[in-house]
């Protein structure tokens, strides 16, 4: 079997839509679909059925609706029916959460604590946020952050701008907040 090229792309309703081409297949079985996130372990979370025989190009896909927001990384592993078996080389894509990140109020006033607000599916924890002040100076960092169940107590700070950066999965996502 023959692999032509893998790519990855992140979907409007988040999934990550994996398609590849063969240029040619002899005596082949299937594909796993291997994931791996954080750099961590691969582990097969789909198979795909080859088309056995072939002497022209081959198109297939593969949607993983369960993926995780960080960097992660798919594979194949082409399995032919006497199970043999190649391993292509990883592809890496990038599911980030800026696009549904929220801090309010924001503005904040004097008394005010903010609150993030992050995607459901992001899990119960961050692995950390820094506040930081325009000049970049950090000035609050908390880790294991859980935002269903916390606030960020800030309402000490000077009037101004902030940047505030909310790291998971290996990505760091910034937000600006104002205090008035």
């Amino acid at each position: 079997m023959s692999l032509k090229k893998l790519e990855g792309t992140l979907t409007h309703n988040n999934a990550i839509e994996l398609n590849w081409v063969t240029a040619k297949e002899e005596n082949f079985s299937h594909f796993e679909v291997q994931r791996s996130i954080h750099n961590k372990d691969f582990e097969v979370i789909g198979t795909v059925k080859g088309q056995g025989e072939s002497n022209s190009d081959v198109s297939y896909n593969f949607t993983d609706n369960n993926a995780p927001y960080g960097i992660i990384r798919y594979r194949l592993n082409a399995i032919d029916i006497d199970e043999s078996f190649e391993i292509f080389e990883a592809i890496e894509i990038k599911k980030t959460f800026s696009n549904q990140l929220k801090a309010y109020p924001n503005p904040f006033r004097e008394i005010t604590d903010l609150k993030i607000v992050v995607p459901e599916d992001l899990g119960k924890k961050l692995d950390k946020i820094n506040l930081y002040n325009y000049s970049g100076k950090l000035i609050y960092t908390e880790m294991d952050y859980e935002p269903f169940n916390s606030q960020i107590v800030i309402g000490n700070l000077k009037a101004g701008m902030y940047i505030l950066n909310i790291t998971h999965n290996g990505l760091t996502e910034s937000i600006r907040v104002i205090k008035e």
